[in-house]
């Protein structure tokens, strides 16, 4: 069987040596016409209580716009059937920043709170920063909500909420952004548990100071392309868990194979470890009621076994699939999506509660269904990560990853052998083999100029 194809063929011309940017990176994913829900690039932050909110955001753009969506997962939902533009924090919204580039760069606020029936002219609004103040102005964009569960308004528990922006380049007065554009982008999710009550609101990134652009994360147009340097000796390693006494730590968090297996999903899912098991499951789809079968993957490779002071020249992450959610011909294929973290976590105590959020989405492949069980080792799908092992490298760090999908079909969820599965299976763990060499060049020695762009700051 053929390994995984990596999908997106647009890219971000990156600087040899060009240091990752600090905070978050959205690497967004082009399309020249509709967007495609399940192949957009996917960040996420929250946690799932009967209080707290998680949601996953996707962000694509086309020609004509910039889309983004968000997936609350939320007990309870409430709006104000009396909503105006003027004043649309009083129920459960999506608040988007954006900070446009160029030489007139524009600062905007786009507001939408979820509702039911109503039109949904009183529920959006859009704002400018002045200096000193957001001022309501005139741009034309669209928004779509949509809610899972018993009913708004009501203590009946829910499941969830989501928020669509489409946001005309027109509107904002800009062509589409060219290839390796960089904007600012933020996000909050404002939450009313109990008519008259008091809201309680999450923004993302982490950090983030909405009066200061520099703390949002970076919205890169176009997704990143890495070029291998020159090397002399070229040699490979590999690295799997206990070859050549590699330790390759690994963890689930979510919902695993079984939904949870029966947790209350607001009370006790968040908090479900799986440490040790021989699998992981990557699922995601959008209709929010199904979250408790939603499912990540955490994975650490050590790159000490690669000597200082060398070139890498291509890395490549291979995982073994054996099954899928659904019985034979419920499931399609996936989109998976690999990012990188930037801290560590123990896997006897990590969960979708406080597993660290992404830190750059780095790279793309399709993962095509199984109807039979294929035999072990099972099906090898490759990912191409040399971009980001070169700069974890650098960093002298370990090569941290978190695997997801932005995916929207029910069924869809792939199971992978994991690091914890047993000897005699050793092949079909996560695996990640490194070239690298020597500088081309001796060190010391001045480098050419690269005619190339970095991220901008």
């Amino acid at each position: 069987m053929p390994t995984a194809l990596i999908t997106f063929t647009l890219f971000l011309p990156l600087m040899l040596g060009a240091p990752a940017p600090a905070g978050p990176v959205i690497h967004v994913p082009y399309f020249p016409a509709t967007i495609p829900f399940r192949e957009t690039a996917i960040v996420w932050f929250g946690q799932v209580t009967p209080s707290q909110n998680y949601t996953d955001m996707r962000v694509g753009y086309s020609n004509s716009e910039l889309y983004v969506n968000t997936v609350t997962f939320d007990r309870l939902l409430w709006y104000d059937p009396n909503a105006n533009p003027n004043n649309l924090l009083n129920g459960d919204t999506s608040i988007l920043y954006l900070e446009t580039a160029g030489p007139n760069p524009r600062r905007l606020r786009f507001t939408a709170q979820l509702n039911w029936w109503e039109p949904r002219t009183n529920y959006q609004a859009v704002a400018e920063w002045n200096g000193a103040a957001w001022q309501p102005v005139n741009i034309p964009f669209t928004t779509q909500s949509g809610w899972r569960g018993n009913a708004p308004n009501d203590y009946t528990n829910d499941d969830g909420w989501t928020m669509t922006f489409h946001i005309p380049f027109a509107g904002l007065g800009i062509p589409p952004p060219a290839q390796g554009t960089g904007w600012r982008i933020a996000a909050t999710i404002v939450d009313l548990d109990a008519g008259g009550g008091s809201t309680t609101s999450l923004t993302w990134p982490p950090n983030a100071i909405i009066t200061n652009p520099a703390t949002w994360a970076r919205l890169s147009f176009g997704l990143p392309q890495f070029a291998p340097p020159p090397v002399r000796n070229p040699q490979q390693v590999v690295i799997r868990h206990n070859l050549n006494g590699a330790v390759v730590s690994d963890a689930s968090v979510g919902g695993d194979t079984t939904c949870g297996a029966g947790r209350d999903r607001w009370s006790q899912w968040g908090f479900a470890n799986y440490a040790g098991l021989n699998r992981f499951n990557i699922q995601n789809q959008a209709d929010v009621s199904d979250f408790p079968c939603f499912n990540k993957a955490y994975i650490v490779f050590p790159l000490t076994s690669i000597p200082p002071n060398k070139e890498i020249v291509s890395a490549t992450l291979t995982l073994h699939l054996f099954g899928n959610a659904g019985n034979p011909g419920e499931s399609t294929a996936s989109l998976i999506q690999i990012s990188t973290v930037s801290r560590g976590w123990n896997e006897n105590t990590i969960t979708w509660n406080n597993a660290p959020l992404p830190e750059e989405n780095v790279s793309y492949a399709w993962v095509q269904p199984v109807d039979d069980f294929p035999g072990w080792p099972g099906i090898p799908y490759s990912w191409d990560v040399s971009r980001a092992v070169r700069l974890a490298y650098q960093r002298q760090t370990p090569f941290r990853i978190v695997i997801y999908s932005p995916d929207d079909q029910y069924n869809s969820g792939k199971y992978f052998v994991s690091s914890d599965t047993e000897e005699w299976n050793s092949a079909a763990r996560p695996q990640l083999v490194v070239a690298y060499g020597d500088p081309a060049m001796p060190r010391g020695e001045p480098a050419p100029t690269l005619a190339a762009r970095s991220l901008p700051e």
